[in-house]
């Protein structure tokens, strides 16, 4: 059936030669769908080419089929791109004493911008990812949406900026899959190599044998400057602001007799403060860049300086906003400043609000906006 001129029976999955993809792959070419891969590259080197289509490959003998013709496997070299947005934006984020989340950088502006173009090339309707998210279409509005999946992993934060094009054509294979111990049972069934291949922790572009912080020093400049209170008392010399994230206690490569926690980042005087725990616990965070797809005013939410107002149904009810990918969301209202930006009233105190995170605002399990945390 064609849709738009494009082939409902039709996907293009991004394919990274994990265990993820590999699974989605297979649970598409069972639904009967006619699956094509997509590796981007961001490294320039092809080196994991070859086993992104080698899964693909396995995916489809695992359901009977012939050979994947090459012409099914699609190769794109986006380092370029991707240095010139995610690599750009981080670097500059942390010269700034800010904190930044790559993956939703890169979803709109690379991974997901990529689907669709090469989808429409291709003539497929539906994209899709291994991630462990959702969508919902609201009928009165005619909005889609992100939603969470009940996954314990459940990644729905790391899409918040995705635009009606993108969700509208989505497809999660592993929606509805509790935990990643049972995509690793079906991989296992099926016989795939990398069934037992552990996730990778550190950030997609910075090599095994290096830490973000390596990843930085080679591209930022960041002097040494001074620790201080609350009150701007110097307390100690730090060794540059790209070495500190809200929040951190440890490696501060000083001692005070006293647990000192990260409370402050300024980048105009280069200072770190520190204080206390209870110094970082805050009712009242604001972000900036708000994008909310259901908004009147929509803009465009693929680039970072993306923003508009909130819908009226969101203003003046409890939300729940997450202030990071790994905290749970918290009850919270929503409020338009008139700057722009957006205000989150917590009813409790949230710990260590992060400038260069993202606010993801939910109602129920629907991802309802989102912004930058100032």
């Amino acid at each position: 059936m064609k849709n738009g001129g494009l082939d409902n029976n039709k996907i293009l999955l991004g394919i990274s030669g994990g265990v993820d993809s590999t699974v989605a792959a297979l649970l598409m070419l069972e639904k009967g769908f006619d699956v094509y891969g997509l590796y981007f590259d961001i490294t320039g080197t092809g080196n994991m080419r070859d086993s992104a289509r080698d899964s693909l490959k396995e995916a489809y003998e695992r359901c009977n089929k012939t050979f994947v013709p090459e012409e099914k496997f699609i190769y794109i070299d986006a380092k370029d791109d991707f240095e010139g947005v995610v690599i750009k934006d981080f670097c500059e984020a942390y010269s700034k004493g800010r904190t930044p989340n790559p993956c939703i950088c890169c979803n709109p502006n690379i991974k997901f911008k990529y689907l669709i173009r090469e989808a429409n090339r291709i003539g497929a309707y539906h994209i899709g990812t291994g991630h462990y998210a959702s969508t919902y279409y609201d009928l009165d509005s005619g909005i889609w949406y992100i939603k969470k999946s009940p996954s314990i992993k459940d990644q729905s934060y790391m899409l918040c900026r995705l635009g009606q094009e993108e969700i509208s054509r989505l497809i999660f294979p592993l929606e509805l899959i509790e935990r990643k111990e049972t995509t690793r049972q079906i991989a296992s069934e099926a016989g795939f190599l990398n069934a037992d291949l552990k996730d990778s922790l550190e950030l997609c572009f910075v090599q095994n044998d290096q830490n973000y912080i390596d990843f930085l020093k080679e591209r930022v400049e960041s002097p040494s400057g001074n620790f201080i209170d609350a009150e701007g008392n110097v307390l100690a010399q730090h060794s540059g602001i790209i070495n500190y994230t809200i929040g951190k206690r440890k490696g501060l490569g000083v001692t005070f007799g006293k647990p000192m926690f990260v409370t402050a980042i300024n980048a105009e005087d280069n200072t770190v403060t520190l204080g206390s725990n209870d110094d970082l616990f805050t009712d009242t965070v604001t972000a900036s860049a708000a994008y909310f797809p259901g908004a009147l005013n929509r803009a465009e939410p693929t680039q970072i300086g993306a923003g508009n107002r909130i819908p009226e149904e969101l203003r003046g009810i409890c939300l729940q906003v997450k202030l990071r990918y790994t905290v749970n969301p918290a009850e919270a209202v929503i409020t338009q400043l008139e700057d722009g930006r957006i205000m989150a009233k917590f009813k409790e105190k949230q710990r260590a609000a992060t400038p260069g995170q993202s606010l993801v605002i939910y109602k129920d399990e629907i991802i309802v906006g989102c912004g930058f945390i100032d």
